[in-house]
């Protein structure tokens, strides 16, 4: 089974490159496919990048509490509402709802087994493939 196929992101480059946003305390998760890893990537230069300038301010810097997949699209939350991130992050939630979790190509949400994911015609098929084993293999 492909299961390879559906790789996390590695969020251990994420906390060093940039690390007041990943600096907090108390992060609950930090989860998503690999598909979206550019996006993150691209979201964090934008977020770290305004949270230094929080810091040069003498203001409290945004930081990272959760980044997750949820209903098929990407949520990432703050420790606090900030007009300017809550933008960026708006502007890759939009981006994520079209781009496959596990590759990074064209996609739309879809319900698999009751879960909805964002996957490209391949991942989807490989998705379905894989339930269809999973709910076989121990009759």
């Amino acid at each position: 089974m492909p299961i390879e196929e559906f790789k996390a992101v590695d969020w251990k480059p994420f906390r060093k490159a940039f690390p007041v946003l990943f600096g907090a305390r108390r992060i609950t998760s930090l989860d998503a496919g690999e598909g979206w890893r550019t996006l993150l990537w691209d979201l964090c230069v934008a977020l770290e990048a305004r949270a230094q300038t929080q810091i040069a301010n003498d203001e409290e810097p945004i930081r990272v509490v959760q980044v997750k997949q949820k209903f098929g699209g990407l949520r990432c939350y703050l420790n606090r509402h900030d007009e300017i991130a809550d933008c960026l992050i708006d502007a890759a939630e939009a981006i994520a709802e079209k781009t496959c979790e596990a590759c990074g190509a064209l996609a739309k949400a879809r319900r698999i087994e009751g879960w909805i994911s964002t996957f490209c015609p391949k991942h989807v098929e490989l998705a379905l493939d894989y339930e269809i084993w999973r709910l076989n293999k121990d009759p």
